[in-house]
């Protein structure tokens, strides 16, 4: 049986899973501001639908951040795992 991984690979994908999070979360902060100053100059319909739009993507954000903090950390874990597996199996064949 071999076991082999590119660990660099998986390295580079949990960075690029944890850029990809903070990137997203820069995004909402300008969307954000910005909707929040539209807002207060739209105190009509127009400006309630926009509030609870607003809401709802924020709501969208939060979760979506939260799945990428637990997919960057996954795969963190599953690097980890594989490393432990093949270093485990090294052992046992070198003895």
């Amino acid at each position: 049986m071999l076991i082999s991984g590119n660990f660099a690979q998986l390295g580079d994908l949990q960075q690029s899973i944890v850029q990809t999070r903070n990137g997203v979360e820069g995004e909402q902060e300008t969307w954000r501001a910005q909707t929040n100053q539209l807002i207060e100059a739209w105190p009509d319909s127009a400006g309630l639908d926009l509030q609870s739009f607003s809401a709802a993507a924020d709501n969208f954000g939060r979760v979506n951040g939260e799945f990428l903090q637990m997919l960057g950390a996954a795969t963190g874990k599953a690097n980890e795992a594989l490393q432990a597996a093949l270093n485990t199996a090294s052992r046992a064949v070198n003895g």
